[in-house]
């Protein structure tokens, strides 16, 4: 497995490990103060729908949370980290404040708001971002 750490370039991209993080450090905007991630889908937590896609080929799975921590925590998924900049100032202030904590050299990022993540997405995306080492990113999107 490669040493790379983040900044550094992996020599073996193709056995990179991944680590995963689920955003959900919004403010709830959209369901009037409600935490997105915290919403059942059936009888679990949207959040934990969505950690358990990332946790099939991620070696370790974050949450970025602003608010209800303990909730996050409570749902047994791997470490809570809250944005560093106070206010809800969006998705790339929940990765800055995770990525530190992340050693995998590839990480994989989805919304808790993603309950029907398809399966075999996470692992696709990767097998892409593995096969080229001229890709910085990948992103899904449907046709």
């Amino acid at each position: 497995m490669s040493g790379a750490g983040p900044g550094e370039e992996s020599r073996e991209r193709g056995t990179d490990r991944a680590g995963g993080v689920v955003l959900a450090g919004g403010a709830g905007r959209r369901v009037p103060g409600r935490d997105k991630g915290l919403l059942t889908v059936g009888a679990q937590p949207a959040a934990l729908l969505v950690a358990r896609r990332l946790a099939d080929c991620c070696d370790r799975v974050l949450i970025s949370a602003n608010r209800n921590r303990q909730a996050y925590r409570d749902l047994g998924i791997g470490p809570v980290v809250a944005d560093q900049r106070a206010g809800h100032r969006g998705p790339l202030a929940g990765l800055e404040a995770v990525r530190p904590l992340l050693r995998q050299p590839l990480v994989l990022v989805a919304p808790c708001d993603l309950p029907d993540l398809p399966g075999d997405v996470p692992a696709a995306l990767l097998t892409v971002l593995r096969g080229d080492r001229n890709l910085d990113a990948v992103y899904a999107h449907s046709a």
